[in-house]
């Protein structure tokens, strides 16, 4: 009967956790996340391979983490007032990093491998997919349906509340209750500001197709 593992593989992601959000890539020890997961550095290697596996092994756990989150409050949202909505979505990103605010920087830290760039990416197309869904939704409502647009304006919106989150991840001055408010306000007066012909993409296909016919050059040039 083979002898159960001492140091699970969960203790050594969560010491590889924190210590790649505390140094980025480029910098984290192995030994140090080793020591900090009460094991020797070859366990560590035999279980993950190389830093760059024990990474990439380390954000792809959290990223599943984080969309589970928000697509369970996108599911909730999809049926309530705009401003409900735009609130619980907003709030489930923000205090998903309330409770684990390591995982910020560790998913989006300008210090990554290439791969975890790339996943970085995948995660925020993710939830811009998400999004554009509640604002389809949203303009259904009006009996709108222009899905190129709503992925427009999902993806001012993720903005938005990516960059308050930035903000806030690194300045202890700043309230997040407050920020979630705030976001929520900005998301719902841009909603509610915009330019009904803007939404129209039948219009916007025609002027995109003229101005290109315009600026093509002619035969005889």
């Amino acid at each position: 009967m083979p002898r159960p593992r001492v140091h699970s593989d969960a203790t050594i992601l969560t010491a590889a956790r924190a210590e790649f959000a505390a140094n980025g890539f480029s910098a984290a020890s192995m030994e140090h996340i080793a020591a900090s997961a009460g094991t020797t550095k070859p366990t560590v290697y035999a279980r993950f391979g190389d830093k760059e596996s024990l990474y990439e092994r380390t954000i792809r756990e959290r990223a599943r983490a984080l969309l589970k989150h928000l697509f369970a409050s996108y599911d909730e949202a999809a049926q309530l007032s705009v401003h409900k909505m735009i609130d619980t979505a907003t709030r489930a990103y923000l205090e998903f990093f309330a409770e684990q605010p390591e995982d910020f920087d560790l998913l989006f830290y300008p210090d990554r491998s290439r791969p975890a760039t790339e996943l970085a990416d995948q995660v925020l197309d993710a939830i811009i997919n998400g999004i554009t869904e509640l604002v389809e939704q949203v303009l259904a409502r009006s009996d709108r349906h222009a899905p190129l647009t709503a992925r427009l304006i999902a993806a001012m919106m993720v903005g938005a509340a990516h960059n308050t989150l930035r903000q806030i991840s690194h300045d202890p001055n700043l309230d997040r209750n407050h920020a979630a408010q705030l976001t929520t306000s900005f998301c719902l007066a841009a909603m509610k500001g915009l330019d009904p012909h803007l939404i129209d993409e039948h219009k916007l296909i025609h002027r995109s197709a003229a101005a290109r016919k315009k600026r093509k050059p002619s035969d005889g040039s």
